[in-house]
């Protein structure tokens, strides 16, 4: 059985007992079942406040960052240049030079607690309506299965402004 099986068959078995602590009370009408599954979650939800990476900042909504883009270079090859930089930590998931917008799939880059937590990061990045900046966010999630925490990666999204302005942004 392979790290990947075994993970898959943690979660499941996570699933049906969170199912099974949260209907099991509606069935029976047994009150302390509801309170257990209540001071798990609470649980989980306190751990993942207090352990969460110290790149992650907590937000409903991840805002874009703003860089201009080199006078004389086009949006599209700006986009096509970050993207190559992008895509050597990243796997592309979607790619649209017309519109010019660019997205990553979703990278599990680290895990936690037995391979029950983790922390994920994808990258999206478009061009203004002006057409005369990127736009990038670092999206990232933090939790398990069924608690988790979104907002977005003060380190990579740092990391990845840099390595682009070098590229795409104004000359100096």
């Amino acid at each position: 059985m392979n790290s990947n099986t075994n993970l898959s068959s943690n979660a499941a078995i996570r699933v049906m007992c969170c199912i099974s602590l949260a209907v099991l009370p509606a069935l029976v009408g047994c009150k302390q079942t509801a309170q257990v599954f209540d001071k798990l979650t609470e649980t989980k939800e306190a751990k993942l406040d207090k352990n969460s990476p110290t790149s992650f900042v907590r937000s409903a909504e991840t805002d874009w960052t703003t860089m201009p883009i080199r006078q004389g270079m086009t949006a599209r090859d700006a986009l096509i240049k970050a993207a190559d930089i992008i895509s050597m930590k990243y796997d592309v998931e979607m790619i649209d030079r017309e519109s010019i917008v660019f997205r990553t799939q979703w990278k599990v880059s680290r895990t936690f607690e037995s391979n029950t937590i983790q922390y994920r990061v994808r990258i999206q990045l478009r061009a203004s309506q002006e057409r005369d900046r990127l736009l990038i966010k670092a999206e990232a999630r933090y939790g398990d299965i069924d608690v988790y925490r979104e907002g977005w990666d003060r380190n990579v999204l740092e990391d990845l402004q840099l390595e682009i302005n070098r590229v795409v942004g104004p000359e100096r």
